[in-house]
C-alpha cells in the first residue's frame, strides 16, 4: 500500500484530490459571499486556542484517527453551540464500544481505523456537555458514467 511504502507520494495524490474539494468550497464561499471561517490545523492544538465557533464540522475524519476520543473532545472544546461529525460510520448499539473498522492488512482500507458505537458517541459527547442526535446523510458522486449514492450516519451534538 502506497500509504505505508511511500507516504510522500500518497500525500501528493491525496493532496491533488483535496485540492479539488477545497477549490469547490472556496468557489462557493466567494460566490455566496460567505462569512464562514475555515481553519486547517492539527486537532491536538485545539485545546490551546482561546476562541470558539458557533458550529464545528468534522467531515468523514473520525474513523481515520488513531485517538478519536481525544479528537472528539478537542473539537467539542471549540463548539459554542453545535458539533457536527459528518458522514462517519456508527455502530448501531447502545453499548459503549470501539471496534476496528476492517482488516488493517487490506491495502485499500488500512488507513481507516475505528468504528465507534452510538452509545460511545453519546457517552463521550455527554461527558463534555452535549446532547446527541444521529441522522442519515446521503452523498451522490459521479464516477465516469456511474452515479454512486452513499449513505452514512452524521452526528449532530448540541451544547446543553
Amino acid at each position: 500500500m502506497l500509504y505505508h511504502c511511500d507516504r510522500a507520494e500518497w500525500l501528493r495524490i491525496c493532496d491533488d484530490s483535496l485540492f479539488q474539494l477545497k477549490n469547490g468550497f472556496w468557489y462557493a464561499w466567494h460566490r455566496l459571499d460567505s462569512s464562514v471561517e475555515v481553519v486547517y490545523a492539527p486537532i491536538a492544538s485545539f485545546p490551546l486556542w482561546r476562541r470558539r465557533f458557533d458550529v464545528v464540522i468534522a467531515g468523514a475524519i473520525v474513523e481515520h484517527l488513531a485517538d478519536p476520543v481525544s479528537a472528539i473532545c478537542n473539537m467539542a472544546l471549540l463548539a459554542e453551540e453545535t458539533l457536527i461529525v459528518a458522514f462517519t460510520p456508527v455502530e448501531d448499539t447502545d453499548e459503549q464500544v470501539m471496534r476496528t473498522a476492517n482488516q488493517w492488512d487490506d491495502p485499500e482500507y488500512c488507513y481507516t481505523w475505528w468504528t465507534m458505537s452510538r452509545g460511545l458517541y453519546e457517552r463521550i459527547l455527554g461527558n463534555v456537555g452535549f446532547s446527541v442526535e444521529f441522522v442519515t446523510a446521503t452523498a451522490v458522486t459521479q464516477a465516469g458514467e456511474q452515479r454512486v449514492v452513499a449513505e452514512r450516519p452524521t452526528i449532530i451534538a448540541r451544547r446543553l
